[in-house]
């Protein structure tokens, strides 16, 4: 039998389990605000504990007197300014792959909480960075899509491996972090942890890394409420060094970035778009989420739980900001309008999703879906 087929593809491109609202038919479906864990770290689960702390550095301290001798460097001057430590694998085509879900906290109260911009992205008493995979986080962490690079170059001076890497806001008994150390040529430190099982760089303790060169794929380990890199700075050889790479009004810490280019405090964006064969299953964590997506449907096409000829459009958006605008359009093969239409946001998110039930051409051909 001859099937003809048509082909819809996405020219836009989040560690989230993902509850998702009642759905009416041929309406708009939309996930709980900022798609975010169930429960995420916070001051009575923190994804390090004093403990852990402090073990990473005697660990780092023994480890860089064998690598440096008895006068390592404590310039506490920055000489290289840090790359971002993550980067799409090869083959990820998504616009986009993280949203940061904690930064520092600057607030020195116990009760209380304020990042480096003033604002609440942070918990009380977190000392670094947290940069969440999106969306579809442990799609992501199986199929190795987003790699820990380091931030600069330096030597590695500790790195441990082989913890469980799925780790969830209940898990108990604080578990250790698969993680790894550099220090830099001025005295520095990078700390990168949570990552995968057994993704770490094959490079010993004592070895030297470049600049964006790959350490290990981010994962789920330790005291973790999904996939994220910890990403942290010290100064010197104490986490008492602790600095914060984002220069703000609220910083602390640190009067300038320590960014070769700083983010944005919101990088307000649409990450992803995509085509799918019906919805998304978005699982408690730490199961891997179903995509069902799909670029090319066979004529009849029939989408489980959906209408006939109808298939699902999917939108995600990173800080989400009341009264954005996400614009959407099938075009034809010859690039005419097929079809449009338009979201308006209601709501400020870290993280959200829309989803569309549309009605597919009937007239084989390679179309095109824009947002």
């Amino acid at each position: 039998m001859n099937i003809k087929r048509h082909v819809i593809h996405t020219i836009l491109g989040c560690l989230i389990s993902i509850t998702l609202y009642a759905q009416k038919p041929f309406e708009d479906l939309r996930f709980k605000d900022a798609l975010v864990t169930s429960k995420e770290n916070d001051a009575n689960y923190p994804c390090i504990t004093d403990q852990q702390y402090k073990e990473i550095e005697r660990r780092c301290n023994e480890n860089a007197k064998a690598i440096f001798g008895n006068n390592p460097i404590e310039d506490h001057t920055p000489l290289t300014l840090l790359k971002w430590p993550l980067r799409a694998a090869k083959g990820l085509t998504d616009c986009s792959y993280y949203f940061i879900s904690a930064h520092v906290d600057h607030d020195k109260a116990t009760t209380t909480f304020k990042d480096y911009n003033c604002g609440s992205n942070t918990y009380d008493g977190h000392r670094g960075t947290d940069i969440a995979t999106a969306p579809f986080p442990f799609y992501k962490m199986d199929n190795n899509q987003v790699e820990v690079i380091a931030a600069a170059s330096g030597t590695i001076i500790d790195k441990h491996d082989g913890e469980f890497d799925k780790n969830c806001p209940t898990v108990s008994g604080n578990p250790t972090a698969n993680y790894i150390v550099l220090q830099h040529s001025d005295g520095s430190r990078t700390l990168y942890l949570h990552v995968k099982k057994n993704s770490l760089t094959a490079k010993a303790i004592g070895q030297s890394v470049a600049a964006e060169e790959f350490l290990a794929i981010v994962g789920s380990s330790g005291n973790s409420s999904g996939p994220h890199l910890h990403f942290e700075v010290w100064s010197g050889s104490t986490v008492s060094t602790l600095v914060d790479p984002f220069s703000g009004a609220c910083n602390i810490l640190n009067t300038s970035s320590w960014w070769l280019n700083q983010k944005p405090y919101l990088e307000s964006s649409l990450i992803k778009a995509s085509t799918h064969t019906t919805d998304i299953v978005f699982p408690t964590c730490p199961a891997t989420e179903t995509l069902n997506e799909s670029t090319s449907f066979a004529i009849p096409f029939q989408g489980t739980g959906l209408p006939a000829g109808f298939a699902k459009f999917y939108i995600f958006l990173r800080h989400e900001i009341i009264g954005m605008t996400a614009d959407m359009q099938i075009l034809n093969p010859n690039g005419t309008l097929f079809q449009s239409w338009t979201y308006t946001s209601t709501t400020n998110a870290k993280l959200n999703a829309r989803a569309y039930s549309k009605k597919l051409p009937t007239i084989p051909g390679k179309y095109l879906f824009q947002a």
